[in-house]
Order: structure tokens, then sequence, then C-alpha cells
């Protein structure tokens, strides 16, 4: 079927503006979806460590700017239909989303359509503006890592990991919380002792391990703090996931430790036993969050060491 019958209005003129498609020459590949590309089929597009030398993708590749709506955190949605492959286990069975924001103020126009068209087709999802950055990708709910794991490794070897690793960038995660009332009650007593043992380490190890610093929209917490508070580098807005906003992506495995780490960590508070609230029981109740937040910060030890 003929390319331009199938693109929608937006994307033909995204195309002729940015990429100017020049077809294939030779037998090849697209780059995405791996169909096969006879002479003529495929378009050409920029990747940053290729230079002049281009990539191809198929029409159908192209015809995808209608999706999935992404995972907005308040739904209450559960694992059915999330992207991936369903496992049954103490932390596998929670569903992960992430928010994926990237700067490109200095990337050629071709090498930025690249990204955002290999992102998009690899989530199926639509990218939001953030007037805090180029933009974000929020990524529909997913049954695991392993998708958020196999597109972070081709962004890293096609030479996109720059887009992330950004000064006002961030890759927020949130997993699915099944006890958000029992987490908001307690939320200081939970994650204050994890933001100590992070601030504990300088600055160059915060950032080795989660990909930046403390900073703007990403505040570390005290006895004080309000769990409900946007900025917080945990925080529990959100009515059906635990958002963790320190991340930054800087290269695919220090990411997805992130990753499996904040899903150990929600799932072992999924997983709880919680006492119930009575009119004597205040201090069974904040024993039980305070040892639960020592398990916390020993799952931290695990993933990122002393």
């Amino acid at each position: 079927m003929c390319m331009v019958k199938r693109m929608s209005n937006e994307l033909m003129i995204d195309w002729a503006n940015r990429v100017n498609g020049t077809p294939n020459t030779n037998r090849s590949h697209c780059l995405f979806d791996g169909e096969t590309l006879e002479k003529g089929t495929g378009f050409a597009l920029v990747l940053p460590e290729t230079g002049i030398m281009p990539r191809y993708i198929c029409p159908r590749c192209l015809d995808k700017l209608t999706g999935k709506k992404p995972y907005h955190f308040n739904s209450n949605n559960r694992i059915s239909n999330g992207l991936g492959t369903t496992k049954v286990g103490n932390e596998e069975q929670y569903t992960i989303g992430v928010e994926l924001e990237y700067s490109t103020n200095r990337v050629a126009r071709k090498a930025r359509f690249t990204f955002k068209v290999l992102v998009e087709r690899a989530f199926n999802v639509i990218e939001e503006d953030d007037c805090t950055v180029s933009g974000e990708f929020p990524t529909d709910k997913m049954n695991g890592g392993n998708i958020l794991s196999k597109v972070l490794h081709k962004l890293e070897t096609y030479g996109f990991m720059p887009y992330f690793d950004v000064e006002c960038v961030g890759a927020h995660i949130h997993v699915e919380c099944t006890c958000m009332e029992f987490v908001r009650n307690w939320y200081n007593t939970l994650f204050v002792p994890l933001c100590e043992y992070i601030q504990a380490h300088d600055s160059t190890w915060i950032i080795d391990k989660f990909g930046r610093d403390f900073g703007s929209y990403r505040n570390p917490i005290d006895r004080n703090s309000n769990c409900m508070t946007h900025s917080n580098f945990v925080n529990c807005q959100h009515d059906h996931t635990l958002e963790f906003r320190l991340p930054r992506i800087r290269n695919a495995k220090q990411y997805m430790n992130v990753v499996y780490f904040w899903r150990s960590v929600v799932a072992l508070l999924n997983n709880t036993a919680w006492i119930e609230r009575t009119s004597s029981n205040r201090d069974a109740r904040k024993a039980q969050a305070s040892a639960l937040a020592n398990e916390i910060v020993s799952i931290a030890r695990d993933y990122f060491g002393d």
C-alpha cells in the first residue's frame, strides 16, 4: 500500500519537513521491526553515530501516531493488557511505568525525529509536551522490565543516551502500589531512612547509581515532609502507583538497576500484611513501619552497595 495513503497529514508534514525520506537503493531491513525492505520501499533516517550513512524505516512503522493511551498513573487499571509478558511472583506481578524525559536542544532535526519514532514505536505511546525539557514519553504500564531494557539498550547502541543524560532531564519510575493508604499514613517513617542512606554518600556516588543527585523536583525529605508533595524524591500523590523521582538515565544498565530496585521496594510494601488501625495499636503499627524502613534500606544496599 502506498505510504502516503496510510500516513496522517501531521506525519506527512513532519516527514517532509524533517526527514525528506530518501528511498533505499538496495535491499535492507526496517530499523524498528526488522521487516525486509525491497529496493525503494524503505525510507532513510539519520542516526547520531552513523553520520550520513542511513538506516531505514518501513511505511508501517511510520504510521503509528495513534496508539495506546499512555499509562495515566491515577487510573485503576491493573496488570491485564500491559506491555510485555505477565509473570507470577512476589515482584514481577506488579506493573511498571516510566516517564522518559529528554532534551535535544543541540541535536539535528533528523536525528531527533529518528529518536522520537523509535521510542514511540517501541512503547506505542505519543510524546507529550513538558515545558522544562524537549519532550516526555510516559509509557503504558509494563508487565516487568524486559521491553524497557531492550529499548534502552537499542537506544544506547544507536547513540541516543546523551538525550537522557542532561541536567534538566529525569526518568521517573512508577510501580503499582496496592497499599497506598498504609504507605501514606507511614510515609515519613518508611522513606526518611532511605533518603538518609542516599544522602550519606557523596554526589559522585549518587550520580553513578541513580543518574543524578537530589535537586529541583526531586527533593530530599524529612520527618515533616508531606507525602503528597509532587517534588519529593518519593511521593504518594497518585492513587495506584508509588513514584520515584530521583533517577536519570545515564546508560541502560544503570537505569534498569534503579527500576528493579524500586520494584523490589514497592513489592515489599504490597506483600506486607499491614496491621489495621485500632484505637490501641499505634505503637505496633509504627514498629511495623520502622521494620519495613530498615528492609527498604537493606534492599538499597543490595542493589547499590554500602
